[in-house]
């Protein structure tokens, strides 16, 4: 019986371990731009059958309950369908169809249906300027993408010419800089989904020598991990917004209705749900000693005490 214990903890680790490393290893199998072809159309993300128009149809645009007329689809043409009502079938954009003998739908393969979202969760991973992986409150890890678009690459310099690059207080010479609108793209552990959160950070200089993208992690069962992404702003102050997960979502915390919390030294956990940062007054030399607990039932974060030494 011991035996047969210990056989089963061990096929049950490799098992784990296999999962982990198959799903991990999954982009190798995409080259940056790869395309799932079905029937010599290619499959988008999203789509989720094809439209053949055997006869000439009404296309409408679907307000409620209320139909307005947009065009007539022709005999031979072919639309993506993203979704579908009972006896209606959507071409996207809020347009829709009949489903009757002048239209022939089809669906693709469960098969061609991952290899897309594949592909999608590929694609996000392989921009994303900085990756995490948070733990929520139950322990559930969830990767977090920061993905850029109009990113700019610069360094810290002294020159005459740099611009947002130019070195301050928040830059040093030679830093490796990114400038761009970042966009927090959620994944479940294992999942072949990948979420749009709806965060987006817009006009981010993310200093990746300072990493000011950083994580905060817990110690502690029903604590989850937080997700700072900071800003400079002084010599010895930085400040920072925090995220963390929650039930499937990723929130933003608020202060007393202010998002970012503010500090010299970074957020370090010292209990459940209990937190520390570090100001420095370089005017008079006192530090403060912070404590902060957080509330992740309503993404607020409340300071508890302040000391001076």
């Amino acid at each position: 019986m011991k035996k047969f214990g210990a056989l089963l903890v061990s096929l049950i680790v490799f098992l784990c371990l296999f999962s982990s490393a198959s799903a991990a290893d999954n982009c190798q199998n995409y080259k940056s731009g790869s395309k799932v072809w079905w029937d010599g159309i290619e499959l988008k993300p999203g789509q989720i059958g094809r439209l053949t128009i055997k006869k000439d149809t009404p296309l409408f645009k679907l307000n409620g309950e209320k139909r307005t007329l947009s065009r007539t689809l022709k005999a031979g043409e072919f639309y993506r369908i993203y979704a579908f009502k009972p006896g209606l079938l959507s071409v996207g954009g809020g347009y829709f169809v009949e489903r009757d003998s002048r239209v022939t739908y089809q669906t693709p393969s469960k098969t061609k249906l991952e290899q897309v979202k594949q592909i999608q969760v590929c694609t996000i991973a392989n921009k994303s300027r900085a990756t995490f992986t948070l733990k929520d409150s139950k322990g559930i890890s969830y990767k977090v993408y920061a993905v850029g678009s109009n990113e700019q690459k610069a360094y810290g310099s002294f020159s005459s010419s740099a611009t947002w690059n130019s070195v301050w207080a928040g830059i040093s010479e030679g830093d490796v800089l990114y400038k761009g609108n970042y966009k927090l793209y959620l994944q479940k552990q294992n999942s072949p989904v990948i979420a749009d959160t709806g965060i987006q950070i817009k006009d981010y200089v993310y200093n990746a020598s300072r990493k000011m993208m950083y994580q905060v992690p817990t110690y502690y069962i029903g604590q989850p991990d937080l997700l700072a992404i900071a800003n400079t702003e002084s010599s010895n102050f930085e400040s920072a917004d925090l995220y963390y997960v929650h039930n499937g979502q990723l929130f933003r915390v608020m202060r007393s209705g202010w998002a970012a919390i503010g500090y010299t030294t970074r957020p370090s956990t010292v209990d459940k749900l209990t937190y520390q940062t570090k100001d420095y007054n370089n005017a008079d030399g006192v530090w403060t000693l912070n404590t902060w607990t957080l509330n992740p039932d309503n993404a607020e974060i409340t300071l508890i005490d302040s000391q001076d030494y």
